[in-house]
């Protein structure tokens, strides 16, 4: 879905969000609109029945130039996330958490931070299963 508004949007085009804040703080146009796609990714799990509240895996995309990548490898994992770079010019961050509007707030401009900081394109998050209790084998007789 981020992509999806990031090719609609465009990434260097001013934002519709330009003067709403989050918080205290007022952020960039890109960060603002990927908190508001975030927000609503969140709404629609909500509407679908997903429980939040659990914790889900949660992965980190990013892109930009090999050096950079490989620059920004050590911060991640200081932050205790695990991290993959499937190819060359890509990094991929991943991470537990249990998914609201706070960690929204505290985690997408983090990432966008750590982005720029690193020269990398944040392209966004996903989440994959939550994680629940281990299941009991099942014992046949």
């Amino acid at each position: 879905m981020i992509r999806f508004l990031r090719k609609l949007f465009g990434r260097n085009g001013p934002s519709i969000y330009a003067d709403e804040a989050f918080g205290d703080e007022q952020f960039d146009p890109e960060t603002q609109e990927m908190i508001l796609s975030s927000l609503d990714l969140l709404e629609r799990m909500a509407a679908k029945g997903e429980n939040l509240d659990a914790e889900w895996v949660v992965s980190h995309f990013f892109a930009g130039e090999p050096v950079n990548v490989r620059r920004a490898v050590p911060a991640f994992e200081d932050l205790d996330y695990l991290t993959d770079v499937p190819a060359k010019d890509r990094l991929h961050v991943v991470g537990k958490a249990a998914l609201s509007t706070r960690w929204v707030e505290l985690t997408i401009p983090q990432m966008c931070r750590l982005a720029g900081e690193f020269e990398l394109n944040y392209d966004g998050w996903d989440c994959g299963p939550e994680i629940g209790p281990e299941q009991q084998p099942i014992i046949l007789n």
